[in-house]
């Protein structure tokens, strides 16, 4: 039995939440306006509504997470009730001594409402738990898609994250790999496992160079000698620090998944 839930807040979070379920078989908690349409009655762990005032009830969510060691919570940013129910998920996870992790979606360029809000909530949000996983959708699309397009690239971005994150919290002392509150995902996928990186790095959220913080490259396994030497270059002069290596079997042959320690304050 896993001891990660994962949350999936509001109608993107909740999708999301509900492709990883239907792939791995885990349990979510699903927390929206409306239950999601169909029978998933044997999908997901249960399901919390949010109330026309924007509450949530907190007994529900305290009980829903009772027993498990990790939260991993998803949601788009943006959203007018988000930071109200945001804050009452994390003192949930608080009260039930549980390890709270979020991996968030900032919205696409042409949502320039909703992203500047989401860009300048960030800052406040990752104060309230123990890491904070951020995703640019605008990094996961490329050419002149449809809103629908887009939605569906993103949200297979969203699934893997999940995937990825589970995993490491599942299987690895967390904490002790991710020592900074924040963090921002790339995906890069290349034969050559440099080449990889070098995607990876171009799909991150907030491409200023780092000159501080762990960055951890998790692949299938560990590249060969010269070829760890390349990537240990690439990210030392990125990011001023070498990066670490952890085994993801998820990625596959080629591919691998970057991730990056961010600022949460803005451009100036």
């Amino acid at each position: 039995m896993t001891d990660t839930l994962i949350i999936g807040y509001g109608g993107f979070g909740c999708a999301c939440a509900l492709d990883f379920a239907e792939s791995r078989g885990a349990p979510v908690l699903l927390i929206d306006t409306h239950p999601p349409a169909g029978d998933k009655g044997n999908v997901y762990a249960d399901f919390i509504e949010i109330g026309e005032d924007e509450g949530l009830d907190s007994g529900r969510i305290y009980n829903a997470m009772d027993g498990y060691r990790c939260i991993l919570f998803v949601s788009s940013l943006g959203g007018e009730s988000f930071g109200k129910a945001y804050r009452v998920i994390a003192d949930c996870a608080g009260e039930v001594g549980a390890l709270m992790v979020t991996l968030c979606t900032v919205p696409y360029v042409f949502e320039s409402e909703r992203r500047e809000k989401a860009l300048s909530n960030l800052d406040s949000l990752c104060s309230g738990v123990n890491n904070m996983f951020v995703i640019d959708s605008q990094s996961t699309i490329d050419g002149n898609l449809g809103p629908m397009e887009c939605l569906e690239r993103t949200r297979g971005s969203v699934v893997d994250s999940l995937s990825v994150l589970s995993y490491i919290l599942e299987s690895k002392p967390f904490r002790s790999l991710c020592p900074d509150s924040v963090y921002t995902l790339g995906f890069g996928q290349s034969v050559v496992p440099s080449n990889a990186v070098s995607d990876a790095l171009a799909h991150l959220f907030y491409k200023q160079k780092r000159t501080s913080g762990k960055m951890i490259v998790c692949s299938k396994g560990l590249p060969d000698q010269m070829e760890w030497e390349r990537i240990c270059s690439l990210l030392s002069g990125y990011s001023g620090v070498l990066p670490e290596h952890t085994v993801y079997p998820g990625c596959g042959e080629n591919g691998c998944v970057l991730l990056s320690p961010i600022s949460c304050r803005r451009h100036e």
